[in-house]
């Protein structure tokens, strides 16, 4: 897969995103306004995901089951084990318990789905991408046929099964939050509209330019007006579906005219993925200590970035004997 190093700042600036909206359990009064939208970054991050997964095969290089789920294993397993160990080491820290039959738990990732969230409520991620990536080549492979009438079918498999459950459509934006089955349903959506994007267009952008900043514009001021009345949840749900759309040109713009060039940004663009696994936990920390205080929000990125870096380069190795041992140990 040919590197897209604007789409990597989109990631970045998405987790760091991610990293603000989370702040608000400081309950820093100045920021707490500012400290929002984290669910139309999530929306974001998975439509990436498929996107991204989708560009090698519409490239010519299907892979096979075996090496298309040991590649994916050896990009998530090595720094979120790594990250479980940095997130414990906080936990302690910051005066919490660790309990054992908990970690191990999250070691497979699936934690969410046995009701264990005690080492991060945000680590859903992970049990959601991985129930994903199960589902990949299938999805891939009826994209390729059926196109845009996969995520269409899909989104109207997710209405009904909301409408039947509930008997309302209404608080449909709190309750994917709120409810598993739901949470899973509707980003495994976003990756499937990220994948059909990737399968069929090539591109992320729906529109460029001045339309785009227009789009984002004008669906930002929509989710405003819609994002704290519960009876037009599903609205608010497709406003924030399409404000995660339309940041991507705004995004890979900035990119390209502010950023491409900037070593440092492009290292901390390879930095998204540990940044999301350990920002809770360091919020959790500096909470303890500094509830309500402003100068807790710079040390929270600065914290994060700083354990999200040494996640990374401790992951390297364990990631080369994972690599390793995906090709039978040929070198």
């Amino acid at each position: 897969m040919r590197s897209r190093p604007e789409l990597d700042f989109v990631r970045l600036a998405s987790a760091l995103a991610i990293v603000n909206y989370h702040t608000a359990k400081l309950a820093v009064p100045v920021l707490g306004s500012f400290a929002r939208l984290g669910f139309v970054f999530n929306t974001l991050f998975m439509l990436l995901s498929g996107f991204l997964l989708a560009l090698a095969p519409t490239e010519g290089r299907t892979p096979s089951p075996g090496a298309f789920f040991a590649r994916r294993l050896v990009r998530i397993f090595p720094p979120y084990h790594v990250a479980l160990v940095a997130i414990a080491a906080l936990h302690l820290l910051a005066g919490r318990s660790v309990d054992p039959a908990s970690f191990a738990r999250s070691l497979t990732g699936l934690q969410v789905f046995l009701g264990d969230t005690r080492l991060g409520p945000h680590l859903w991620f992970v049990g959601v991408i991985l129930v994903c990536y199960a589902a990949f080549l299938p999805t891939l492979w009826l994209v390729r046929r059926l196109g845009w009438a996969v995520p269409t079918a899909l989104a109207a498999a997710f209405v009904t099964l909301y409408a039947l459950r509930e008997g309302t459509l209404a608080d449909v934006y709190a309750r994917i939050s709120a409810d598993l089955v739901y949470r899973t349903a509707y980003h495994y959506l976003a990756f499937v509209t990220g994948l059909t994007l990737g399968a069929r267009r090539g591109s992320l952008a729906l529109a460029g330019g001045w339309t785009a900043l227009g789009a984002l514009v004008g669906l930002f001021g929509a989710y405003q007006l819609v994002y704290a009345r519960p009876q037009l949840g599903l609205v608010t749900t497709l406003v924030a579906f399409g404000l995660a759309l339309a940041l991507v040109p705004v995004l890979s713009a900035a990119h390209a005219g502010l950023f491409a060039r900037r070593r440092g940004v492009a290292t901390l663009s390879g930095l998204a993925y540990e940044i999301y696994l350990v920002h809770y936990a360091v919020i959790d920390a500096l909470d303890t200590v500094l509830h309500g205080r402003l100068w807790a929000w710079p040390l929270v990125f600065a914290g994060t970035l700083a354990v999200a870096w040494l996640v990374s380069r401790a992951s390297r190795g364990y990631a080369r004997l994972l690599e390793r041992l995906a090709s039978g140990g040929r070198p």
